[in-house]
C-alpha cells in the first residue's frame, strides 16, 4: 500500500469512528428526549387538562388561560418528538430505508410548506445498516440545506438500486442562500456529505447555482439481502 493510499485509509477510518460516535450520541439523546422529557411533557399536559376541566365551572378566564397553556405544552411535546426522530429514526431500523425516507420527506413537506416528490420504487432490497444509515443522513442533511435556500417550493427525491449500486438524486428549485452564514453552513454540510459517500466507496456530485436550483447525485456500492415490496412514488 502506498503512503498516499495509507493516509487516505487512515483518514476515512478516523471519520468512520467519528460518525459511529456521533450516531451513538444521537441515539442516547433521542432516547432521553423520548423516554424522559417527552413523557414528562405528556403527563404535564394531562395534569393541565384535568386542572382546566376542574376550573371551568369556577372561572372561565382561568380555564381559557389553562387551555392556551395546554396547547403550548402539546406543541412543545410535538417539537421534542420531532427532534428525537431527527436524531434517531426508528423507521430506519424497523421498516428500512425506503419507508424512513418517505416519512422524513412527508415531515419535511409539512414543516416547511415545500412540495416533495419522493420516489423509492427502485428500492426493492434490504440494505446493510451502514449503507442505509449513510444514505438516510445524506438525504436528511440535504433537506436541511434546502431550507436555507430562498424561494425553494419543490423538491424531488429519487432513490434507486441498480445492479450492485444504490443512488440518490435530489433536486430543488431554490435560489441563492438566505445569508452568508447559511451558505457557509451549507458548504460545511456538503463537505460532510462528500466524506460520507467516500466512506461508502461511492461517488458524489452537486451542482448548485443561484436561481437555477440544486442537483445532487450520490452513488455507492451496496450489499443486499432479501427482496422487499417496492414503494410507489408519492407527491407530498
Amino acid at each position: 500500500m502506498s503512503s498516499t493510499n495509507g493516509n487516505e485509509y487512515t483518514r476515512l477510518d478516523s471519520y468512520r469512528s467519528l460518525l459511529r460516535s456521533q450516531e451513538a450520541e444521537r441515539t442516547r439523546i433521542a432516547k432521553e428526549l423520548h423516554d424522559n422529557i417527552g413523557q414528562s411533557l405528556t403527563l404535564l399536559g394531562i395534569e393541565l387538562e384535568l386542572s382546566r376541566a376542574a376550573s371551568a365551572a369556577q372561572s372561565l378566564e382561568v380555564a381559557a388561560q389553562l387551555k392556551k397553556i395546554c396547547s403550548r405544552v402539546t406543541e412543545l411535546g410535538h417539537a421534542v418528538s420531532l427532534l428525537a426522530h431527527q436524531l434517531h429514526s426508528s423507521e430506519l431500523e424497523l421498516l428500512g430505508l425506503g419507508a424512513a425516507v418517505r416519512g422524513m420527506a412527508a415531515e419535511f413537506a409539512k414543516s416547511n410548506h415545500i412540495q416533495v416528490h419522493c420516489d423509492c420504487a427502485g428500492l426493492s432490497v434490504a440494505l446493510s445498516g451502514d449503507i442505509a444509515l449513510n444514505f438516510f443522513r445524506i438525504i436528511q442533511e440535504t433537506l436541511e440545506n434546502i431550507c436555507k435556500r430562498k424561494r425553494a417550493t419543490s423538491v424531488d427525491i429519487h432513490l434507486d438500486i441498480c445492479g450492485a449500486s444504490i443512488s440518490v438524486t435530489i433536486t430543488d428549485n431554490g435560489a441563492a442562500f438566505a445569508s452568508d452564514a447559511d451558505k457557509e453552513a451549507a458548504e460545511m454540510a456538503i463537505a460532510n456529505l462528500r466524506e460520507r459517500v467516500a466512506l461508502a466507496g461511492g461517488e458524489f456530485s452537486i451542482d448548485c447555482k443561484p436561481d437555477e436550483g440544486m442537483h445532487l447525485v450520490a452513488t455507492a456500492p451496496v450489499s443486499t439481502s432479501k427482496t422487499l415490496e417496492p414503494l410507489l412514488p408519492v407527491a407530498i
